[in-house]
């Protein structure tokens, strides 16, 4: 990961008016994003994050989310995604078996956090952090490092923690802006939860990529909304499974499959894909996107089947 805090450190300081995340009509710019993130991190390692220990965010997709996740970056730990959203036997388990003292949310949603066993929440949005230095940190983590630790489903057991190294995310990004040519002018939906393994590189790739980041903020599934985020921010990237992505299309062929004409590539994943299903808006005028295909298990970086 050493390519990408001076790739967004370059990015803030030479454009810090630019927006990096959308979430909920809210805008987040690189100028911001770097400053909060910063005072975030010196918090943090105040209360004792070094490279190591783990941290939990639990937050929903959200530019606070961002803040938080390149935070824990920065302060040279790792981070759980805490889906704020799970059964709270779930949370007890991932909090428990994870050994997280501290937990990243913010106000309103404290108490599930407490209530699983986090031991401190820490407030994204305190008002305190404005006494940290908003200066970039040096860097004290290593590649070799742990960057985060996604559950696995348990379906062989008890959910375990799989943690992810700094240098194999690292790859799996350059990798994966590299093959799908990301640039400045594309715009990637995140639809999928903080806690699936497949949207943690959709985090970070557009802060490497200079592109956009347009998290889809609510809690619910919903066609319309999420076909008008396609449409109205001209998202050029969706990484989901094929089941998220099907209604899309379906929904779409009533107006000529017009709402997703922005898009350039659907990453699809975690099933087996049906192109039957696909086909008619595959060979659509209005189609330029690509679908592919990808694999990768919680356990590692690897797209190992592409």
């Amino acid at each position: 990961m050493d390519g990408l805090l001076p790739s967004f450190e370059a990015r803030a300081t030479g454009t810090p008016g630019e927006i990096v995340a959308i979430a909920g009509g809210v805008e987040l710019s690189a100028g911001e994003l770097e400053t909060r993130s910063n005072r975030l991190a010196r918090q943090l390692q105040q209360l004792g994050a070094r490279p190591g220990t783990f941290i939990g965010i639990g937050l929903n997709r959200s530019v606070e989310l961002m803040v938080a996740l390149l935070a824990v970056f920065k302060s040279g730990a790792a981070y759980v995604p805490l889906d704020p959203g799970y059964p709270e036997a779930r949370l007890l388990h991932m909090i428990g078996s994870a050994g997280l003292r501290i937990v990243v949310s913010q106000p309103g949603m404290e108490d599930i956090f407490r209530k699983a066993g986090a031991g401190q929440v820490v407030d994204v949005r305190d008002a305190a952090l404005e006494n940290f230095s908003p200066t970039p940190l040096p860097a004290c983590a290593t590649p070799d490092d742990p960057l985060y630790a996604i559950f696995t489903s348990g379906s062989t057991g008890q959910p375990k923690a799989a943690s992810v190294f700094r240098k194999g995310f690292k790859n799996l990004l350059d990798w994966y802006a590299a093959e799908l040519t990301l640039g400045p002018s594309d715009c990637a939906l995140v639809i999928s939860s903080p806690s699936f393994d497949l949207t943690q590189k959709n985090f970070f790739t557009p802060l490497l990529s200079g592109g956009r980041l347009l998290l889809d903020d609510c809690g619910t599934y919903d066609i319309s909304r999420i076909s008008a985020l396609i449409r109205d921010h001209a998202v050029t990237l969706i990484n989901c499974t094929p089941s998220a992505f099907y209604p899309l299309v379906d929904a779409a062929a009533a107006d000529g499959y017009a709402a997703l004409a922005s898009l350039r590539f659907a990453v699809l994943g975690g099933e087996p894909i049906s192109i039957p299903r696909l086909r008619a808006w595959l060979e659509h005028p209005n189609c330029r996107a690509e679908i592919v295909n990808t694999y990768g298990p919680t356990e590692c970086t690897d797209i190992c089947a592409f």
